[in-house]
């Protein structure tokens, strides 16, 4: 689907079912949302005959034919961002129950002994819901994102020093960087190669640091591009590039942080709270 969530069989309820039906229902839905990835992805690739620089069509026929990417396609995620700003809140907060901001800001302050965190920078900052979480305890905040119509809204809230609308990569290669901490919430999401962003914080921000961010969580490789047209990062390739990048990871864990199709997932988000003791100057 355009708006970048690949469709899903509906669940099945376990009440009343002994092993054996229940192996075969389970059977029937894997059979099931194969037909359904099919489908979607043969209406991806017709739709890609009609529209080939059809930027959202392109990545989610990547996605749904397992093809691995290292981001999606420039101009995607503000596409998707853009259609999705107007009911974006009240789609995560009151039907999703979302609560990584709230997440976000006691990781934060549980490390800060004065629960002064600095200025902070929000890189895909959206609507603002990290700002509204750490106002009361940041001071100046700098918002980043791609998507025009998300920033008006996080405009709306009045509590970011500037908001900038640009790639995140491309604020942090030509922006002189003096932050106290940085705060990518549900953004790595959509991007696979986590590589140019820890390098760029570590090599040019001029303050020691706090990178705090979310991620969906897998269990094994690097990073792997879903269903969905989200990307899942392992734990082990996290490690990896904080050591690589000479970052120190002083919190990890899963969490339930929102719903899909109705029930929580567990072990879906992680978070990692990461100082930089060595930041340039």
């Amino acid at each position: 689907e355009r708006s970048g969530e690949a469709v899903s069989a509906s669940n099945l309820s376990a009440e009343g079912l002994g092993t054996e039906e229940l192996g075969d229902r389970a059977t029937e839905r894997i059979a099931a949302s194969a037909k359904e990835i099919t489908a979607a992805f043969e209406n991806c690739t017709f739709d890609l005959d009609i529209e080939p620089k059809d930027t959202q069509l392109r990545h989610m026929a990547s996605a749904l034919a397992g093809s691995q990417t290292a981001a999606p396609p420039r101009g995607y995620v503000a596409a998707l961002f853009d259609g999705y700003a107007g009911h974006f809140e009240a789609e995560l907060v009151e039907t999703l129950a979302y609560q990584t901001p709230s997440a976000l800001a006691n990781i934060l302050l549980a490390r800060s002994a004065d629960k002064n965190l600095g200025r902070g920078l929000d890189l895909g900052c959206g609507t603002g819901l990290a700002g509204v979480a750490l106002e009361s305890h940041s001071g100046h905040m700098v918002g980043v994102d791609v998507s025009t119509a998300m920033l008006q809204k996080a405009r709306d809230k009045g509590i970011y020093e500037a908001l900038v609308h640009q790639d995140m990569v491309e604020f942090l290669t030509a922006t002189d960087l003096a932050f106290n901490y940085f705060v990518p919430l549900d953004v790595l999401l959509y991007v696979g190669d986590l590589t140019p962003l820890l390098s760029l914080i570590k090599s040019r921000n001029s303050r020691n640091a706090t990178l705090t961010f979310s991620t969906e969580h897998r269990d094994s490789g690097i990073y792997f591009i879903e269903k969905t047209g989200r990307y899942t990062h392992s734990k082990a390739y996290i490690e990896a590039l904080c050591g690589q990048f000479v970052y120190r990871v002083m919190h990890f864990e899963t969490h339930q942080l929102r719903k899909e199709e109705e029930v929580f997932f567990n072990r879906r988000v992680i978070f990692a709270d990461v100082l930089n003791p060595l930041a340039s100057g």
